[in-house]
């Protein structure tokens, strides 16, 4: 699952712009294509966070700049034509990045019981002040316990 999850990822920052680049701003899709990669420096408040990185977080939420107030203005910028092409990027970010989200919990979640997983998954969140692996560990025993088959 991590495999199709760096390959849904590394395509979604990566190829995807580029093809909204080309169908969306044909004119100018090299520069357009340039501004929708910069975009990607919103990452740089990850670097914030202790440690920087970890495989069971997800960003939505947990970062400054990728807070929902952050993603309303980041939506609101879509209504200026000289910061159109940032907005499309910094949203393409986000959704991005939400997607990530929804792959974490896929394993945590199973199909049958995602309401009562989810709740599980908050009050980890909530007891695991500073992230460490053993937080993957407890996400895989809850799996275990949603598992619908």
């Amino acid at each position: 699952m991590e495999i199709i999850q760096n390959v849904i990822h590394y395509f979604l920052h990566f190829v995807f712009p580029l093809g909204i680049a080309f169908i969306f701003f044909r004119k100018r899709w090299k520069q357009a294509y340039l501004i929708l990669l910069l975009t990607m420096l919103i990452d740089a408040d990850h670097l914030l966070a202790i440690p920087f990185y970890h495989p069971c977080r997800c960003s939505i939420g947990f970062h400054p700049l990728h807070s929902y107030i952050a993603i309303i203005i980041y939506a609101l910028l879509l209504l200026f034509p000289k910061f159109r092409v940032v907005s499309v990027g910094l949203l393409m970010h986000m959704v991005t990045d939400y997607i990530d989200c929804i792959l974490l919990l896929i394993p945590v979640c199973g199909i049958k019981f995602r309401e009562e997983a989810l709740k599980d998954v908050m009050q980890l969140s909530k007891k695991v002040t500073k992230p460490t692996h053993s937080t993957c560990t407890t996400s895989k025993q809850i799996s275990t316990k949603y598992m619908s088959f």
